[in-house]
């Protein structure tokens, strides 16, 4: 089973998670692709956005890194 890392999101992410955004939107919508501002801005919390949960602190998107398996011989 594969290690995975989680941490927090970085700006040099935006092009790889620009990428899986667009792949998913042209399984419903070919030909139809966002930019990498317009996902990075649904990342950001907005002003008048209230959190009702009470467990949750702070918004904050985390990414998941799977290491590839290595081969064994």
């Amino acid at each position: 089973m594969p290690s995975i890392e989680i941490r927090p999101f970085r700006r040099s992410d935006r092009d790889q998670l620009t990428d899986l955004v667009n792949a998913h939107i042209d399984a419903v919508l070919p030909g139809v692709s966002v930019s990498p501002n317009a996902v990075l801005s649904q990342l950001e919390r907005e002003p008048g956005e209230y959190v009702v949960d009470r467990w949750v602190i702070t918004r904050q998107p985390l990414v998941a890194i799977a290491a590839a398996p290595s081969v064994r011989r």
